[in-house]
């Protein structure tokens, strides 16, 4: 990063690189082409270094799916699929995508059904209360909120890709009122 890059910085909270916007712009299409296929998909989230304008020549993309498990039949949201997904996702970029998204078991994909958003909601409920009843240091809080199983949620408030994540925040901040 340049010194007048850092100053821009210093003056504003994030600036997204011509290159990153670039590649998210593409991944903006391409997942909205996924969509048809693959109609569980529900938006697409970007987070990391592209995101603030602190990537390197090294830096991957990081983002994370959204998918409703509601809208899944019998073979929706199998291996050969997500893999699928995560490819032509990655065939748009000139760089990598970070490597967690294609970890079937796991991966950055989060289910946004109103049974799930309840369920992670809960935890999230379960997890923060405490905190923010004993530690008045924000800090803490979010140092802690940044392991799991917080991320179900915090995801869902990241640069997002997907009118279904947006009502879906709306949701969560109904439920946490």
């Amino acid at each position: 990063m340049n010194a007048e890059h850092a100053r821009t910085l210093e003056e504003k909270r994030f600036i997204i690189h011509p290159e990153s916007m670039s590649g998210m712009k593409r991944l903006r299409s391409t997942f909205g082409e996924l969509q048809q296929s693959y109609p569980f998909l529900s938006g697409l989230s970007f987070f990391g270094s592209r995101t603030k304008g602190t990537e390197d020549d090294f830096s991957d993309y990081d983002v994370c799916l959204f998918y409703n498990s509601d809208r899944m039949d019998e073979r929706g949201g199998n291996r050969k699929e997500w893999l699928a997904i995560t490819r032509n996702l990655q065939n748009e970029l000139d760089s990598p995508i970070d490597h967690r998204i294609h970890d079937f078991f796991g991966g950055l994909r989060v289910d946004i059904s109103k049974e799930s958003t309840d369920s992670d909601l809960a935890t999230f409920m379960d997890v923060t209360r405490p905190l923010l009843t004993h530690y008045a240091d924000e800090h803490t809080v979010l140092d802690f909120m940044a392991n799991q199983p917080t991320h179900n949620i915090m995801y869902r408030f990241f640069l997002t890709i997907g009118t279904e994540v947006y009502s879906n925040r709306s949701y969560i901040f109904d439920q946490l009122k």
